[in-house]
């Protein structure tokens, strides 16, 4: 017979699955922002502010992750995931600084198109 959401909240269950999850999104988190500053390392002291904003934007985007993939099949929280590291990537693109006045994006369209 397959546990109850109850049932596997006392034993323990839920909040590990959870945990791992929080725990993978935070270790993506840190490898998006590792990527883009090694990309992009002018950054200058808006990472003071930057960093802490798009840590905690994707941490909420996650949670969110977390609570609405508890009532999906595998299939479908498969590609809710797929979404959130999609955003998480969009999200620290968009926010992340750079010193020199042209953002990430209009660089990263620039190296993509060749100029």
């Amino acid at each position: 017979m397959q546990d109850s959401l109850e049932d596997k909240y006392i034993k323990g269950e839920l909040d590990m699955n959870y945990i791992k999850q929080l725990l993978l999104a935070v270790c993506l988190n840190v490898i998006i922002l590792w990527g883009l500053t090694i990309f992009f390392p002018y950054t200058g002291l808006g990472r003071i502010i930057a960093f802490p904003l798009i840590f905690l934007i994707n941490m909420i985007i996650a949670t969110m992750g977390c609570i609405v993939t508890r009532f999906l099949n595998v299939v479908n929280k498969g590609l809710v995931w797929a979404i959130i590291l999609v955003l998480s990537i969009i999200v620290a693109i968009w926010l992340f600084p750079q010193d020199s006045g042209i953002s990430v994006i209009v660089k990263i369209i620039d190296w993509i198109k060749g100029n």
